[in-house]
């Protein structure tokens, strides 16, 4: 029987290392990203270009909904939750409010939608099923500039918290978690060292971060959550920080 993995932002950083992870464990691997990676070459990665900050969520439940349908028979099956945005980073009377819906968009809001539609077509399955969702630190420690990034991935881990909550009494339970990956050497962490210090006052830190080699690789990142999921017990609804 196929085990199948889903994940959101597979075309680069953390996500295209999961992918790559999940594929050298024998995954099918769904990958729904805005680009496409050209790194990865396998007849068990599939890749659908969307953007998931404008495209039609009806496409993207389409597109969900067909994905486990073709797979209703798989052993196990995940979806991973990886695809973020920092958005603008600006104090609180400077930001714009395109920006702050887009990030709680991309952030939040289609994390939140693909999580419930996951549940919804998956509950009744006689499967290993997890959700995770990529969250980060700046959820529960306040980093001023970054109010918006920190809010949207607060929202994401009550969320998780309840969702699993609510899984614990069922009789075929999704495992639903947030992780911390914690600093990790990504596109993000290039956007951030590229900020003025008008805009984020931390960024000479940021910058030490790189120069000082306390970035972790995706690679590793991406093992650690592979580890983690598949190799110890974990109370459903947990942040897990790693």
């Amino acid at each position: 029987m196929e085990k199948i993995v889903i994940i959101t932002g597979g075309s680069r950083g953390i996500g295209s290392a999961l992918c790559t992870k999940y594929l050298s464990e024998g995954y099918k691997v769904y990958s729904i990203a805005r680009s496409v990676n050209q790194t990865i070459k396998s007849t068990g990665f599939i890749q659908y270009q969307f953007d998931l900050s404008n495209d039609s969520t009806k496409d993207i439940e389409k597109l969900i909904t067909n994905i486990l349908k073709e797979n209703s028979g798989a052993s196990t099956i995940s979806l991973i939750n990886n695809a973020g945005t920092l958005g603008e980073v600006k104090e609180a009377g400077s930001l714009e409010f395109d920006d702050i819906e887009r990030t709680f968009k991309i952030n939040t809001l289609i994390p939140i939608f693909l999580t419930n539609l996951f549940i919804k077509k998956t509950q009744s399955w006689d499967a290993v099923k997890s959700v995770i969702n990529i969250s980060s630190g700046a959820s529960i420690h306040p980093i001023e500039g970054w109010s918006i990034y920190g809010a949207t991935k607060s929202a994401i881990d009550m969320f998780t918290k309840v969702a699993g909550k609510e899984q614990v009494s069922l009789d075929s339970p999704i495992h639903v978690y947030s992780f911390y990956p914690g600093k990790v050497d990504t596109n993000m962490q290039e956007e951030i060292r590229k900020l003025s210090k008008e805009d984020f006052k931390n960024v000479n830190q940021f910058i030490e971060f790189k120069h000082q080699g306390a970035l972790n690789s995706p690679i590793n990142v991406a093992k650690k959550i592979f580890q983690l999921l598949h190799g110890t017990m974990i109370e459903n609804g947990s942040i897990v920080k790693i």
